[in-house]
């Protein structure tokens, strides 16, 4: 989610630099109708009645956007104009990539296409924005590339822990194994794994000292619910930068939900 927030800033400024995005489309997209200073209604009663099939809210972005972005107005005129088309944009479950009724008075650009999802969908208004990024920018701004143990595994060394921070749900314990098992560390053999928490941290240093010197793996989970060792586990790390023992095999993998307490490295 992120990266695209940040792809799409990347997109937007270059886009507006070129003068491809003018400053009313950016403004109405990032505003909405609070653009415009005072109530809308009151200064387009000629814009006619609403129709039953549009919400009042939806209303008043549609005047807003047909106000303030000169742009989008003949194209916003002219779709009130074409209640059945007008009706299957507003109803579409993909709106950015509906068809536009033929005969509009001017070509849409992408990022008008995004101020219509902006007023019909905003709801799906992020995966629209996914979905320009990937047009003007390439595909690879948008897509998360795939996660591979194997790929880290080779930027790894002896003396830096690899951390994994951890969301709802996730747990990496399951492919640290079986990356193990491919690497001749079988876990319960020559790869150790702790959940800390319960008096569990002397256990996890023992086992970290002894597998500095054996080239053995050590997990320790759940490193936040440990918050009154994680100065202990400081020290750890901080003597793996200066002792010329350590086997060149031994790594140190950590987990952590995101905390105040981790990490301290």
């Amino acid at each position: 989610e992120h990266k695209m927030l940040f792809s799409f800033l990347i997109c937007s400024s270059i886009l507006r630099a070129k003068g491809v995005i003018t400053l009313a489309e950016w403004n109405f997209l990032l505003r909405g109708v609070s653009t415009l200073g005072g109530e809308v209604g009151a200064r387009m009663k000629e814009f006619g009645n609403r129709p039953a099939f549009i919400s009042q809210t939806k209303w008043e972005l549609i005047k807003g956007v047909y106000k303030s972005v000169p742009s989008v107005a003949s194209v916003m005129k002219y779709l009130m104009t074409k209640s059945a088309e007008f009706l299957q944009l507003i109803e579409s479950s993909s709106p950015y990539d509906a068809a536009l009724p033929e005969g509009l008075p001017k070509k849409v650009t992408p990022f008008q296409k995004l101020l219509l999802v902006k007023i019909f969908h905003e709801d799906k208004l992020v995966g629209a924005l996914s979905k320009y990024v990937s047009e003007s920018l390439g595909p690879e701004f948008t897509e998360h590339p795939p996660f591979s143990l194997e790929d880290i595994y080779k930027d790894t060394n002896k003396t830096t822990p690899i951390i994994f921070i951890l969301s709802t749900g996730a747990d990496p314990t399951g492919m640290l194994q079986r990356f193990g098992e491919k690497m001749s560390r079988v876990a319960g053999e020559c790869m150790h794994i702790i959940s800390l928490g319960q008096g569990q941290g002397p256990v996890a240093e023992a086992t970290v000292k002894k597998a500095i010197f054996t080239g053995d793996w050590v997990c320790l989970q759940n490193c936040h619910l440990a918050s009154s060792w994680m100065t202990s586990l400081e020290k750890i790390v901080e003597s793996l930068q200066t002792n010329p023992e350590i086997h060149n095999d031994f790594r140190l993998w950590l987990t952590s939900m995101p905390s105040t307490t981790f990490p301290v490295l």
